[in-house]
């Protein structure tokens, strides 16, 4: 799983490209991002906007984040075929 940096003040952009795992005649369809805080607790960051790309690639932009706090991001896509899939990474939070 990767890991990530990100000041608290920062809004910053993150990729999951799904060109590798996708059938040749599949597209991502739909997505959804999630943080691991955000159904227990207000978690203090935010998912800005979120995008795919004609490459396989869906981006979220996040912002804000709690000082000293690790965040997990989960992408979560949805293909043209019905597949679904998980794919996650980690953002810690820290002055810059």
């Amino acid at each position: 799983m990767a890991k990530f940096v990100k000041d608290p003040n920062a809004l910053l952009d993150y990729k999951v490209d799904w060109g590798d795992w996708l059938l040749n005649d599949a597209i991502v369809s739909a997505i959804a991002f999630t943080d691991t805080l955000a159904s227990a607790q207000t978690s203090g960051l935010r998912i800005a906007s979120t995008t795919i790309s004609a490459s396989a690639a869906v981006v979220v932009w996040l912002s804000a984040g709690v000082l000293d706090t690790e965040y997990t991001i989960t992408s979560r896509i949805w293909t043209s075929a019905g597949r679904r899939n998980d794919e996650s990474f980690t953002v810690v939070i820290e002055e810059a």
